[in-house]
């Protein structure tokens, strides 16, 4: 399985305002279709090292940016939309 992080979209509280948070999202070794994701978005706490926190935000930083520069490789992800294809398939 691989993964990666994605920016995504779901509505807030009152169903039309756009909110945008970064979620590890899964993908079928073969197809390369999305078959699950985090279902909460990730956050920066708790960790061991200040090395540690130092690489999750490069990372979260660099796949969001890939995704400024390459919106048609990899957009945003709307959740709503991947729940009505595939069902709800996020795991905490």
């Amino acid at each position: 399985m691989n993964w990666n992080n994605r920016i995504c979209e779901s509505k807030g509280v009152d169903g039309v305002t756009s909110i945008y948070a970064v979620h590890e999202v899964y993908y079928d070794n073969e197809t390369g279709e999305i078959t699950g994701w985090t279902a909460e978005p990730i956050k920066l706490g708790g960790f061991d090292s200040i090395q540690d926190l130092v690489d999750l935000v490069s990372k979260i930083y660099y796949d969001a940016e890939y995704t400024l520069k390459n919106p048609s490789l990899l957009p945003v992800l709307n959740l709503s939309e991947i729940e009505s294809k595939i069902g709800d398939k996020s795991s905490t």
